[in-house]
């Protein structure tokens, strides 16, 4: 075997090498971006529940103040002060959960935008 054949083969070899590397790399990237959005995803799924949840316990409470007692409304269908404080002392508002927020709160900003940020929290402009 002369030079020229030696050299041809170690070209042949570090191609190879180098090929095999950079395969594996984005064998791996493909596989950490999948991983990140199923994350993402779960996460997302996660808050939109609890945000859910909250939102139909709230519901679920004016719901009761609107059908519970009509000594709550006047005659105008306004709010009787005293009668609608006597109603929230003896009906407390609902515990609303946070703890999806609070526990993700380091990798919100990466799984939502901005706009779904504002839509979540009411205030989407």
């Amino acid at each position: 075997m002369g030079l020229a054949d030696n050299l041809i083969q170690a070209m042949i070899t570090l191609g190879a090498v180098v090929l095999g590397f950079t395969l594996g790399q984005f064998a791996e990237w493909l596989k950490s971006s999948n991983s990140e959005k199923k994350k993402a995803k779960s996460l997302q799924a996660l808050i939109d529940l609890e945000v859910a949840k909250n939102i139909s316990q709230v519901s679920a409470y004016w719901d009761k103040v609107l059908t519970s007692n009509d000594d709550l409304l006047d005659e105008d269908g306004d709010f009787k002060s005293v009668s609608l404080a006597n109603f929230v002392a003896t009906n407390p508002f609902p515990v609303l959960s946070l703890i999806a927020w609070r526990a993700n709160l380091g990798e919100i900003a990466s799984v939502y935008t901005v706009k779904e940020m504002e839509k979540l929290w009411g205030t989407a402009r």
